[in-house]
């Protein structure tokens, strides 16, 4: 392990850092039960051979989806949300697997599930300058998704409509006392709101 010792907070997974698991965020083993569940849903799980057990995460011993880091080794990073994790899918199949075979270089995922263009530069920032890729992919998540730091954690300030807005707000206010904090939470809410007016304006569906 050439990179040890690093902050969780700049771990996309640091509570499954080196196990292997079955299931991961949305892809749980209740999600699966529902959709067997349903006659129409079951036909396709099983046209497609899923299972509950055909399909692993393993993670490396700094809690991303990718091989143990190693220095000077030819590399290529992603980084973006569950799409290039591969919720959902083995990490032969993920987009990041077939980009860095056909180039020939290590695939570095760096992916994080729910994550935001905040949580990307973040996990980015530090990960970058170590592992020196010769390439960077983005595949930017939703615009209305932001984060905030707090006590050394990073929280999920995601949102899907006003009502989750204002209790996530409200749930700021309570547990923040530092007026500064409570500033650079409203600027998150804010930024993220006025990112899906514009889209909107723009007649994208967000």
């Amino acid at each position: 392990m050439d990179f040890p010792d690093q902050s969780d907070i700049y771990s996309a997974y640091p509570h499954l850092a080196g196990q292997e698991v079955n299931w991961l965020d949305t892809d749980s083993a209740e999600q699966y039960s529902a959709n067997y569940n349903d006659t129409n849903k079951r036909k396709l799980l099983e046209k497609l051979r899923w299972t509950k057990h055909n399909i692993t995460y393993t993670f490396n011993s700094n809690g991303f989806r990718a091989p143990e880091f190693k220095k000077n080794e030819p590399n290529i990073v992603f980084l973006g949300c569950s799409f290039t994790v591969g919720i959902g899918l083995n990490i032969s199949d993920t987009f990041s697997h077939n980009v860095s075979q056909s180039l020939g270089l290590q695939n570095y995922n760096l992916g994080k599930g729910g994550g935001s263009n905040k949580t990307a530069f973040r996990v980015g920032h530090h990960w970058i300058p170590k592992l020196k890729p010769k390439i960077v992919v983005l595949m930017s998540p939703e615009i209305t998704r932001s984060e905030i730091i707090m006590g050394g954690k990073a929280i999920n300030l995601s949102f899907t409509d006003g009502r989750d807005r204002k209790l996530k707000f409200r749930f700021f206010s309570k547990h923040t006392s530092i007026r500064e904090n409570k500033h650079r939470c409203w600027c998150s809410f804010y930024s993220a709101t006025k990112e899906k007016r514009y889209a909107r304006s723009k007649g994208k569906r967000r």
